[in-house]
Formats: structure tokens, sequence, C-alpha cells
């Protein structure tokens, strides 16, 4: 019995022996072997190898699972310093508005009591600071059409783009700076009591209310402005992790605070003619 139980720890001591591959080279052949081989090398090849075959099965399985690490960084750029510019399209940015009354009559006749621009703009200072210039441009407008805000359509039913909300009909801009800047290029909405000449570009055959009418309305105005927003969903394994989500902003006359808000933030000029 001992001598079978010794013949196990040598075979057993022999076969860890052989997996050695940190054996010494020598010259001449050693027991039919290139190398010097141990039992503690054979111990640490094995070690070794089953070292590499749990990495392998863990990332095997990360695979399977598809699991991944995803780093989102966060950059704050000084716009006084950072003069770069930002080109974006309908392939990557949309808006649109909707303006409205809580008067159903106005909100059905909505043309005749107010004008809405969408306008790209170009502002630059002066050498001296003394003046400025500026170069406005007016997006067309026009009601959406389905496929607007990069095909979302969940959110864009909610909200009833296709019969609500105007959108301009093309876009292509690019964004700089801010109003600390040397140079700035923005878009801008302006909305103001009905202007006839604006109105003949699309509804030539329309009138604009008398302007008392168009006071009342403007006192009563709100207004909805959307704009798309993409973040990546880390969640997502089967689809695009890239999500496209819509942000409502809105403004009304009858609350300040919004309104002071939103118009410091997003550049929308609200005025009676």
């Amino acid at each position: 019995m001992q001598n079978k139980s010794r013949n196990f720890r040598t075979v057993l001591a022999g076969y860890i022996r052989q997996q050695d591959q940190f054996g010494h080279p020598i010259s001449l052949r050693y027991k039919n072997n290139s190398t010097f081989k141990t039992f503690f090398g054979g111990f640490i090849t094995i070690l070794f190898r089953m070292g590499i075959i749990v990495f392998l099965v863990f990332e095997i399985m990360k695979v399977v699972d598809k699991k991944s690490n995803i780093t989102n960084s966060q950059y704050r750029r000084n716009l006084v310093e950072d003069r770069r510019q930002y080109q974006i399209d309908l392939t990557n940015f949309d808006l649109a508005y909707n303006v409205f009354s809580s008067d159903p009559i106005i909100t059905a006749n909505i043309d005749r009591y107010v004008s809405v621009q969408l306008q790209e703009v170009y502002f630059a200072w002066s050498k001296d600071g003394a003046s400025y210039t500026m170069d406005v441009k007016d997006l067309p407008l026009d009601k959406c059409p389905p496929g607007r805000f990069l095909g979302e359509t969940v959110q864009t039913d909610n909200f009833g783009l296709q019969f609500n909300y105007k959108c301009p009909t093309t876009l292509n801009t690019t964004l700089q700076g801010g109003f600390a800047t040397k140079e700035a290029r923005y878009i801008q909405v302006l909305v103001g009591g009905c202007n006839q000449s604006i109105l003949n570009k699309t509804k030539p055959n329309l009138k604009c209310a008398n302007d008392s009418d168009i006071i009342k309305a403007l006192d009563v105005l709100e207004l909805n402005l959307l704009t798309s927003n993409q973040f990546v969903d880390v969640n997502e394994r089967e689809g695009n992790p890239v999500k496209t989500i819509i942000k409502n902003f809105y403004a009304t006359k009858y609350i300040s605070i919004i309104k002071s808000n939103f118009f410091r933030k997003h550049n929308l000029l609200l005025y009676k003619s």
C-alpha cells in the first residue's frame, strides 16, 4: 500500500515537473529534456496556465453578457478663449415651437396675432469695443413633417409635433462663443405682435388683427420650444445605445420667473409691436 502511494506521488511529481516552462537551459540533454526541470517550476507553470484560463473564462462571460465600462467625461470650456465653431444640422440637432393661448379663438387664429421668427445670427464687436456688427438671416418655417427630431416618434407623438408645431425647413448653421465673447454665432427666436410683412411671406391673403387685439393676445400668449438632445444609455444591449430625448422649454407672460430664466438661457425675445 505504501509502495502504491509512493508511486502515485512520484508520478504526480514527475508530471508537474514536466510542465515546468521556466527550466534552466543546459547544453546537454538531461533525462530526454533540453532544460533542467524542477517540481517548483512545474507547479508555477500550472498556476500560470490556470490563471490564463480563468482570465479567458471571465472575458468570455463579459462578451456573452455584453458588459462594458463606459466613462462619461464633462468639459467646461471658457467661451471667451475657446473660439472653436460647432456645426449643427438636422442629423444632430432639431428644434420646433408652438405658440398658443388660453383663449381658443386666439389659438385658432394665432397667425393674425403673433409673428414668430427663427434667425441665424452672427455678432461681432469692433476692435475698440465701441460698436458692433450683426448679420441676421431668417430661417424658413413650416409645419413639422414626419421624421423630424432624428426620427424619434414616441415623444413627438405625445407633443403632437406634426399637427401643432412649426420647424425650420432646413437647418445648417454654426454655434460659437457667447455674449461675452468677441464673436458669437447663435440661433434666436423672436416672438412678437403680428407683422403684416412677415405674414405676407407665408399667408398673403391673411390680415393681421388690430393693434388692441394683438396687445391683448400677447398678454395671454404661451410658448413651447422643443429641442433635441442625445445621451448614451449604458443599459442598452440590443439596439443603438445613443438615445434621443426632447427637451421642452415653456414660456408665458403669466409667470415672470419662468419667462426671465427662459429668455436669459435660451435667447428668446418676446416683444410687443
